[in-house]
């Protein structure tokens, strides 16, 4: 995409011409006898742009970025949570590498940090593949139960906070923020939650 963005930029190319370059290259990448992968995941296709206004789009902001919601300022204040109340750095217990510290005096009982979470419905997708049973260090940062499949991993820098039942200073809960959907995912089977690619349950903390 990026060689092809140059040939445009350098007038290598017609617009009209980039756009059937683009087409075609579309065409081909989801072309289902070849990469039946796609068929099952249409949101993916979604990330390929076939305009030059969208793959210049792509080029300046970056693929997740174009995916976003634009959201107004009255709605962010009523709705938004701050994601800066704590940063990364060097954790002060023995051996646990990084940590997460606070950027600014919070309440007791006040959010520190949201937490989608990346829900993984079989956890021995996490295994290596070289012994089978070694565990990837992914596994660390996720939540589960010993007698279920279900992991939920953070997707957001509340993966650094450090855990210790001995010296907890905060706590995690379910979110009250809905999907965007408006579905209460914390009642779905493991068929359904394998059916999203979206986070759809969210920790606060």
């Amino acid at each position: 995409m990026s060689k092809l963005y140059g040939m445009y930029n350098k007038s290598e190319l017609s617009e009209a011409a980039m756009r059937d370059v683009l087409l075609r290259l579309k065409n081909e990448i989801l072309d289902e006898d070849k990469n039946s992968v796609w068929e099952d995941r249409p949101n993916l296709s979604k990330l390929i742009p076939t305009s030059i206004e969208g793959m210049q789009d792509v080029h300046f902001r970056g693929a997740e970025r174009t995916e976003l919601s634009e959201r107004s300022l009255d709605w962010l204040r009523e709705n938004g949570k701050c994601l800066d109340n704590i940063r990364p750095g060097n954790s002060t217990i023995k051996q646990a590498g990084r940590g997460a510290f606070a950027t600014r005096k919070l309440k007791e009982g006040s959010l520190i940090a949201p937490a989608p979470l990346l829900h993984i419905v079989d956890r021995s997708s996490l295994f290596s593949p070289r012994s089978g049973s070694e565990q990837e260090l992914l596994l660390n940062y996720c939540f589960g139960h010993e007698h279920s499949n279900l992991l939920l991993c953070p997707t957001t820098s509340v993966s650094l906070i450090n855990h210790s039942s001995e010296h907890a200073n905060a706590e995690i809960r379910w979110s009250k923020t809905m999907s965007s959907d408006g579905k209460d995912w914390r009642a779905a089977s493991l068929e359904e939650l394998a059916d999203e690619f979206s986070a759809r349950l969210v920790f606060d903390v």
